[in-house]
């Protein structure tokens, strides 16, 4: 295996690749004209890419819960301000409910794109692989 940043090792693939019978996977026609190597960099381009987009969707994630983490401990502080101020619990229960609803939403938005991002990175980068493979070798 590769090191932690790719646990997916790309030359491992490439050599099972190889070691296969690929005639009867693919056939002869598609066998002539696919270049392990080009293979080999395409997959690891493609899990280059795809840890990436993990890494950015991860970090949108915790970008978003933090931030929920901080309205929360804000409306707790606001709360515990009313309460000793004497406002009505039923007031204050009612706030804090539509607060945590436009919460949750902006999380699951936020959430929402980081996914679209990471898709949208991942999806041209195998098309790009793909676009690759499928020029015949020079030879």
């Amino acid at each position: 295996m590769g090191d932690d940043d790719a646990p997916f090792d790309p030359k491992a693939f490439a050599e099972a690749a190889r070691s296969a019978d690929r005639a009867r996977l693919i056939g002869p026609a598609a066998l002539r004209a696919m270049d392990p190597d080009a293979l080999e960099a395409a997959q690891a381009a493609n899990m280059a890419a795809l840890l990436a987009g993990q890494r950015a969707a991860s970090s949108a994630y915790q970008a978003a819960f933090e931030a929920q983490l901080a309205a929360l401990a804000e409306a707790l502080d606001a709360a515990e301000a009313q309460i000793a101020a004497g406002e009505e619990a039923a007031a204050l229960i009612a706030a804090a409910y539509e607060q945590a609803v436009t919460g949750f939403q902006t999380l699951a938005q936020d959430a929402a794109k980081a996914n679209a991002e990471a898709f949208e990175r991942v999806r041209d980068q195998v098309a790009a692989g793909a676009k690759g493979l499928k020029t015949p070798p020079d030879a």
